[in-house]
């Protein structure tokens, strides 16, 4: 059911599944149009990196990923292949900057930076708090 896929840290009373993956993929095409339109900072787009990639990516691996391995592994198990696929994930990235970098990105967010980010949703029961967070990271990462 699709209602597994998606954490229940709070009911969606006024939240729909459906109106969350409309939101979802509204959010990505957004941020795709916006990376072919707008300026970079060291090669990234800038808009997209700092504002709208946070929400999509912890709709997607703290709300859609880590909701569906909660169902199905231990928590910490979880925590370990969502922030895995968020690293991967970051793989994209070669579009705008060199190998090295990228490697470095992919690990770094896939062993410290998605972990914490799961454990704060876990622990606050909500992808909010993750959410600002991630949103605080990127723009730290795109200032050094």
């Amino acid at each position: 059911m699709l209602a597994d896929f998606f954490v229940r840290f709070r009911p969606y009373r006024y939240f729909p599944i459906w109106l969350q993956l409309l939101v979802l993929t509204a959010l990505f095409v957004v941020t795709v149009f916006v990376f072919l339109r707008l300026g970079n900072v060291k090669g990234m787009p800038l808009t997209p990196t700092i504002y709208t990639a946070p929400i999509y990516e912890e709709l997607l691996f703290r709300g859609f990923i880590l909701g569906y391995l909660l169902c199905r592994l231990a928590p910490g198990q979880a925590v370990v292949l969502s922030s895995l696929l968020f690293g991967v994930w970051h793989l994209k990235n070669l579009a705008f900057i060199g190998a090295p970098e990228v490697l470095l990105q992919v690990a770094v967010t896939g062993l410290l930076v998605g972990p914490i980010l799961a454990v704060i949703a876990l622990k606050m029961r909500s992808i909010w708090p993750a959410l600002m967070v991630h949103f605080v990271w990127n723009l730290v990462a795109v200032s050094l």
